[in-house]
């Protein structure tokens, strides 16, 4: 009867042994998601589109930040600004918090003097995507420089 037992403990031991130590989820461990370059600029604000199930960060040099900070519209040359836009996933492993997967969108928006006038410019440009629409509606250009530039930083005190 005790040979029994200790064959029966045995076997569950090693049963549990060579069970918990099983590979993590395919969630976890099978990610092409692709990390995204800041090119050193700093982070102006985010945005999160529960609905879309999308995060957005407005990217930006000093002088991106500088005029976002003021908020009153008026460019100076030399400001350039990346938004970039990612489907987002739950993080498996902290609770309630969303973290990034598949990256959606990178626009770009620099502020140039044109060469043959005295006067800026404000040039747009995909980089990679296609840019996320607003309430169902895929905005034209103009309308998508307006929306980006309308977003104020956050400031931390």
């Amino acid at each position: 009867m005790k040979k029994a037992i200790k064959k029966f403990s045995l076997i569950i031991l090693s049963t549990l042994y060579l069970t918990a130590c099983g590979r993590n989820s395919k969630v976890e461990t099978t990610s092409d998601r692709l990390i995204f370059d800041s090119r050193d600029l700093k982070v102006i604000t985010t945005a999160i589109n529960p609905n879309l199930e999308t995060m957005s960060v407005l990217y930006g040099n000093e002088k991106a930040y500088e005029v976002a900070l003021k908020g009153n519209g008026r460019h100076i040359l030399g400001e350039q600004y990346l938004y970039v836009t990612w489907k987002y996933r739950e993080n498996p492993r902290w609770f309630g918090s969303n973290i990034t997967e598949d990256l959606l969108s990178v626009e770009k928006i620099d502020v140039k003097k044109d060469e043959q006038r005295d006067y800026l410019i404000i040039d747009y440009h995909l980089e990679y995507g296609a840019p996320t629409s607003i309430d169902g509606n895929q905005l034209v250009q103009q309308d998508r420089i307006t929306y980006i530039f309308e977003y104020r930083p956050f400031i931390l005190p």
